[in-house]
């Protein structure tokens, strides 16, 4: 039985959407193990970008079990881990049925504690218009590093349960996250954009106030999450 978002202790979690094997270390606990498909979709899909991608590489739980909990002490139990070789892409732009994999965990409850994304990529997108940085520009540079997300607006806790019957579902909602990625930019306007000197007319609208990596704000962006990532 699914509960939107959390519904004491039932299914509300996570989707991964993965073309890769996932990893996990929870053979570390040993009773029951039950298989948990885990699945990644994307609603609100065509964004105003060419290109919106990222990439999925983990995605870590902790079970609920205080002697479980205290076989793992400060390692993180993955529910999925790639490496760069095998990243889990995701298109914003692209309503498929969803990426799924399957990792073996022992029966119990589980809380997400993080979802790490890399490569956030939106650019050759168009330009709504000029009333706001976010409708103005439409590249923005790849975000390389990691950023983590941990608050999810509520706890998401799910059960696993020997044999069949899992399910974790993580959704994405493209254009709220494209609107919490370019929320996340300091950005100029006007006569601050202009390269010359003196700055001649027309000025551009709007431009990054540090066109590189560094000008993002990954604090912003994840404290964003409870916007666009949901687990129903």
């Amino acid at each position: 039985m699914k509960s939107a978002h959390m519904r004491t202790g039932l299914l509300a979690l996570l989707v991964l959407l993965a073309v890769a094997p996932a990893c996990t270390n929870s053979e570390q606990l040993n009773s029951g193990v039950g298989p948990v498909p885990i699945e990644i979709t994307v609603d609100n899909s065509d964004t105003r970008f060419g290109r919106s991608f990222f990439n999925v590489v983990q995605v870590t739980v902790r079970p609920l079990n205080p002697d479980a909990d205290e076989v793992l002490g400060t390692n993180p139990l993955w529910m999925i881990k790639t490496t760069d070789d095998a990243p889990i892409e995701i298109n914003l732009n692209d309503l498929q049925d969803g990426y799924v994999t399957t990792s073996p965990l022992t029966a119990g409850l589980y809380e997400v504690q993080s979802i790490d994304l890399q490569l956030l990529e939106f650019r050759q997108g168009d330009q709504v218009s000029d009333l706001t940085c976010g409708e103005y520009i439409v590249d923005y540079p790849v975000i390389e590093g990691t950023v983590q997300l941990v608050d999810f607006g509520e706890p998401v806790y799910f059960e696993v349960k020997t044999g069949s019957g899992n399910q974790l579902e993580m959704v994405f909602d493209g254009q709220a996250m494209v609107t919490a990625f370019v929320n996340s930019w300091q950005c100029r306007q006007g006569a601050a954009c202009a390269t010359g000197f003196p700055p001649l007319p027309p000025f551009p609208a709007w431009c990054l106030a540090d066109p590189t990596e560094n000008g993002f704000f990954e604090n912003v962006f994840a404290d964003q999450a409870p916007t666009f990532v949901s687990f129903p």
